[in-house]
């Protein structure tokens, strides 16, 4: 597996721990969909985000999903597995709770609310956002050249 380091990023006037979670919440401006960035700490697990995503007809929900979301520098979905060291948390497990890889193909999603229905599996983004994949890979480019560092 192959060691990441974390740059801090400032992106939309919030100062992220990594350039890959400043990307998303790039993404998640692009495709609607609602975020909070590390927004409580629950008994020492902070998520790195807290989302609402837009109202969509699909076949896995017709509902608004809400979800607490990991973002991890895994470069697949078995790498993401390997990941995991936490579960969803007792009190807020009326959410769903997904881990974000490198790419919005890098996504393993643990129940997630949809109208109190619940959906479990593993998506690429544009599945759980409404949105076709390749624009979802076109954004992601897009997110990706938003939050590049550049120089004085």
């Amino acid at each position: 597996m192959i060691e990441y380091r974390a740059h801090p990023t400032l992106y939309n006037g919030v100062m992220f721990r990594s350039r890959l979670e400043a990307r998303w919440a790039a993404l998640f401006d692009f495709t609607k969909v609602k975020w909070q960035y590390e927004p409580v700490d629950l008994r020492g697990w902070v998520p790195d985000f807290f989302l609402e995503f837009p109202p969509c007809s699909s076949k896995h929900c017709e509902f608004t999903k809400s979800a607490w979301a990991e973002v991890k520098p895994a470069m697949s979905l078995d790498e993401l597995d390997k990941m995991k060291q936490i579960g969803m948390p007792d009190p807020f497990d009326a959410f769903g709770f997904i881990m974000l890889g490198l790419n919005p193909g890098i996504i393993s999603m643990f129940s997630m609310s949809c109208g109190g229905n619940s959906a479990g599996g593993v998506y690429h983004f544009g599945d759980i956002c409404g949105v076709r994949d390749n624009n979802v890979d076109e954004l992601w480019k897009t997110a990706g050249n938003l939050v590049q560092w550049r120089g004085s």
